[in-house]
């Protein structure tokens, strides 16, 4: 599991997460499991990272963020 922590210096709000992003060796086999486990999630899209690929959980994820990411195989 990743734990990413993004914030401004600028900001002056408490510390809050914004959600959990979770590492999948195969994002394609994960993307298709858990639509047919009934699991609302995006098109798998390539991630802001270079070289990485992402999808958002949109269901069963108790209203926490959730970003499923694969990395590139080295």
């Amino acid at each position: 599991m990743s734990v990413e922590v993004i914030a401004s210096e600028k900001a002056e709000a408490a510390d809050s997460l914004w959600g959990l992003a979770l590492k999948t060796a195969d994002i394609d086999a994960t993307h298709q499991r858990l639509n047919e486990a009934g699991v609302e999630v995006s098109e798998v899209r390539d991630g802001r990272k270079k070289d990485t690929r992402v999808c958002t959980v949109k269901s069963h994820a108790l209203n926490v963020p959730t970003l499923l990411i694969e990395h590139p195989v080295k």
